[in-house]
Order: C-alpha cells, then sequence, then structure tokens
C-alpha cells in the first residue's frame, strides 16, 4: 500500500484517485463454540474495510454502519461516474462517505445457502430437502442487520430464529427471540427480512422452512414460562429470580445462543 500511494503521489494522481482496501473475512475462533467463516455472527463474517478519498473522507473517520461486499460495486459505479449495466443490489455507500454518522435508509440483507446458488435454492426449499443446506453440520442462513438490531432465520425446519441488540450485545450472546418482551420486535423483523430479500429479486421467501414457534404463558406472579408449541414432554427448570422455562429434551438447540442469566431485562 506504501508503494502504491507513493506512486500516485509522485505522478500527480494522489488527489484524484480512491483507494478502497478490503480482505477476505478471518476464522472465528471459538465464538459461539465455532471455527467457521461463513455463519451469520460478526466474529465471523466481519472483514476490513477503508476508504481513502482525499477531498472527500476526513482521515481518520470511522464509520460504524455495517455493509457488505456488493454494496462497494454499487459504491465504486458511483464515485467513477458509470452507469450500471444490470441491476444490482448493493447498497451506494456514497452518502456514508461524506456522513460517516448515517445510517443508510435500507436495511442490510446478507445469506449463505451452503453450495446452493439460484434456482436450485427455491427448489431444495420447496421439497423441504434441508440436507441441501447442510455444511459440516450447520446449516445455511439469511440475515438482516437493521438499525441495532440483527435478525437471523436458518434454512432448516424446527430451528429458533435469532435476534441480537447489537449496541448492548455485540458479542451476540442473549438471543431475544426467546424474549417475550421482544415478541413484537421478531415478527415484524421476520416479516420485513423476507420482504427485503424479495425486494432484491429473492425468490426463495415464500418457501422458507418454519422456525420453532414458541408461546409465553404465565407461570407465577410477575414471571413467565416459555413453551415449545409442539407436544413433547419437558420439564420446568427453575432459574435465579424466580422463572421457570420449559426444556424439552428432544428440543435443545433451542437453547443456542440464549444466555438465561441475560434473558429477562430485569433479573
Amino acid at each position: 500500500m506504501g508503494a502504491l500511494t507513493q506512486a500516485l503521489a509522485e505522478s500527480g494522481q494522489l488527489e484524484n484517485t480512491v483507494i478502497i482496501f478490503t480482505s477476505d473475512q478471518g476464522f472465528a475462533w471459538g465464538q459461539h463454540g465455532l471455527r467457521e467463516k461463513w455463519l451469520p455472527y460478526d466474529a465471523a463474517i466481519c472483514a476490513p474495510l477503508i476508504f481513502s478519498a482525499p477531498k472527500l473522507i476526513k482521515p481518520g473517520t470511522v464509520c460504524r454502519e455495517p455493509v457488505n461486499g456488493v454494496d462497494v460495486v454499487r459504491t465504486i459505479h458511483f464515485l467513477a461516474g458509470i452507469e450500471r449495466e444490470w441491476k444490482m443490489h448493493g447498497r451506494d455507500l456514497s452518502a456514508l462517505l461524506m456522513q460517516p454518522e448515517g445510517p443508510l435508509n435500507e436495511p442490510l440483507p446478507m445469506i449463505n445457502t451452503a453450495r446452493q446458488y439460484g434456482q436450485s435454492v427455491v427448489e431444495h426449499l420447496k421439497s423441504r430437502n434441508d440436507k441441501a443446506f447442510e455444511r459440516k453440520g450447520l446449516y445455511a442462513w439469511m440475515m438482516m442487520r437493521d438499525g441495532k438490531y440483527k435478525y437471523i432465520r436458518h434454512f432448516k425446519d424446527n430451528v429458533i430464529e435469532e435476534l441480537y441488540g447489537m449496541e448492548r450485545d455485540p458479542d451476540e450472546l442473549d438471543n431475544l427471540a426467546v424474549n417475550a418482551e421482544y415478541r413484537k420486535t421478531l415478527t415484524k423483523l421476520r416479516r420485513k427480512a423476507v420482504e427485503e430479500f424479495r425486494r432484491k429479486d429473492g425468490g426463495f421467501g415464500d418457501h422458507l422452512p418454519a422456525p420453532k414457534a414458541f408461546q409465553y404463558e404465565p407461570c407465577e406472579e410477575g414471571s413467565l414460562a416459555l413453551f415449545p408449541t409442539q407436544s413433547v414432554s419437558a420439564k420446568p427448570v427453575l432459574l435465579s429470580g424466580g422463572f421457570a422455562i420449559s426444556i424439552p429434551a428432544v428440543a435443545e438447540e433451542a437453547l443456542l445462543g440464549m444466555s438465561t442469566s441475560k434473558m429477562w431485562p430485569d433479573m
């Protein structure tokens, strides 16, 4: 990079050049019990992204708005004054370069369909072929960052959704999808994620596997119990603070990503 910028400076082109530095993301190192780089948690998908644009970006500026690779392509087109030859699904980031406090006016969708692409994704979803989306015992997913929330839905039937408040929980340890206080937020983001992918020509939205459903029922005054809606034998487990969670033996994955110590805001 030093040699490149020196050559641009010596040729008089540095002030007229936008430099974009990025790389592939690295592997998660134990976060969420993973040593992978393709799951929807920041530890596994974040990559460096640096823009240098004299007279446009103040040196040392930090922007915290989440973006992805397809956004960079759209942004290059804008900065270079190039008309698009075909429809692109990325977002133009030029507004963030000038006002890095953001935010952008649309959410960030991201998807990993394992080794399936194009129409094969829709066909496997229609046939309920979960195995097509399996990779190393894990499954494909769709994700959306919208403001302070991250919503995740898996391409496997009867798997719990994930919802994280990224401002107070940047490590994504407290799954708000199992918190009754966030039920309306979960419903809203579930619908919005499907709509956002459909708007970007994701034709799979009508065929997604149903997530695990929960109902929240009172157990004692001032507390709640969490029960799966399917009929399974389950034994309530008492937690500190007087809360009980019903944990079916066949649904241990329901607790994936859930911090029982943070589950209820007033504990």
